[in-house]
């Protein structure tokens, strides 16, 4: 378990830009809807910060900033959560 940090590390911290939006993550059809905190964003995706460490679908929408976004959950931690764009 080493913190050896590759170019594909570099790469990926430089390309997030840090923000704090406010989102709604919309799963079940568009039946259920669920208030966020958009922390960084990238072309390929962001990290969010749910309002409690509730799990959510594997296949959201995300809409923030004026955007909707269809996005694949990657990982979940408690309270955060890293999402794909597809």
């Amino acid at each position: 378990m080493g913190l050896a940090t590759t170019e594909t590390d570099n790469k990926r911290s430089q390309d997030r830009r840090r923000v704090l939006l406010s989102g709604t993550l919309v799963f079940n059809s568009g039946c259920s809807t669920m208030d966020v905190v958009v922390r960084n964003v990238s072309d390929h995706g962001l990290r969010l910060q749910l309002p409690t460490p509730t799990p959510i679908p594997q296949h959201v929408q995300i809409n923030f900033a004026g955007h909707k976004r269809q996005a694949e959950v990657i990982w979940q931690r408690a309270q955060l959560a890293g999402l794909r764009f597809v």
